[in-house]
């Protein structure tokens, strides 16, 4: 006499309608096992993002670099304004600097007042004369070279937001497009540069051309 034998039931051979509970769980299984490598590899990358950073910014310290930028560069009328900004090493406010233009005017204002505070700063402008005879780009490169030469330290290094260098400045400069929201000494000028932009249009005086 036989006997019957039943097979156990086991994830490998229950069936949920066609697919198989085997590769339903082997399924998951990869799914976790994808989503644990991929936190992994964001994990990776942004400790190596912020080593990375760190270490520009570290590497800057042992540099007198100096950021620039201008604003003022499309009114119809008035002077174009531009800053020059020596970070200090152990910058109080590092983490907030940004591009001026995202930033709220009161966060403007509060960023300034410590920029200007713990930093080598320098405002400098051109004239509606100078921008009439030089052109507002002339003009502009100018005002930035002057700004430049106003720092308290000469730097060896001044990083220029845009497309242009500066022609006969105190110290070799860089390009950077985009360096107003990538370069922190760059941010830096363009914030005490539109704010003193903005105190400037609402006193203006006759000789700003306004």
């Amino acid at each position: 006499m036989r006997t019957k034998t039943t097979a156990a039931i086991t994830p490998t051979n229950v069936f949920i309608g066609s697919l198989p509970l085997r590769g339903l769980l082997l399924g998951q299984s990869m799914m976790t096992t994808l989503h644990v490598c991929l936190f992994r590899e964001i994990q990776i990358f942004f400790k190596w993002l912020y080593s990375f950073n760190k270490n520009r910014y570290v590497k800057s310290m042992t540099q007198i670099i100096a950021g620039v930028d201008e604003v003022g560069r499309g009114p119809w009328a008035g002077p174009v304004v531009t800053a020059a900004v020596i970070l200090p090493p152990n910058f109080s406010a590092l983490d907030a600097l940004n591009d001026s233009k995202k930033l709220s005017a009161t966060k403007r204002n509060e960023l300034s007042a410590i920029i200007l505070r713990e930093c080598d700063c320098s405002i400098a402008q051109a004239s509606v004369q100078e921008i009439d005879t030089l052109n507002i780009r002339g003009a502009t490169l100018l005002a930035m070279r002057r700004a430049i030469e106003g720092l308290q330290q000469t730097p060896q290094l001044a990083l220029i937001d845009g497309r242009d260098t500066v022609p006969d400045a105190p110290c070799p400069t860089r390009a950077v497009i985009g360096g107003d929201g990538s370069e922190a000494c760059i941010s830096a000028a363009s914030i005490i540069a539109k704010v003193y932009s903005c105190l400037l249009y609402t006193s203006p005086s006759p000789r700003d051309g306004l």
